[in-house]
């Protein structure tokens, strides 16, 4: 038994009325173009939270001693620890 719904499946465009292919078609546009929005959001997501992330690992180093600071730490000590 065949659906009465004009956008069933197994129906041709083709036999769509005039004003039944443009609801069609204004439906897959509108569905085509929540896809479009709803991908690039959450590309957009996706790039922040790499953003985030590098941010984190640049403050991080940010306060990663110098090879200096840390080799005057080390004479620092040194001398210290000779007195």
């Amino acid at each position: 038994m065949a659906s009465q719904q004009p956008w069933a499946a197994g129906r041709p465009l083709t036999d769509y009325t005039g004003p039944e292919f443009v609801a069609f078609s204004e439906g897959y546009a509108s569905g085509y173009v929540a896809g479009v929005e709803r991908g690039r959001q959450l590309a957009d997501d996706e790039a922040a939270a790499l953003w985030r992330n590098a941010a984190r690992v640049v403050h991080t180093l940010a306060n990663v001693p110098t090879h200096d600071e840390l080799e005057r730490i080390r004479r620092d000590y040194s001398a210290r620890r000779s007195a």
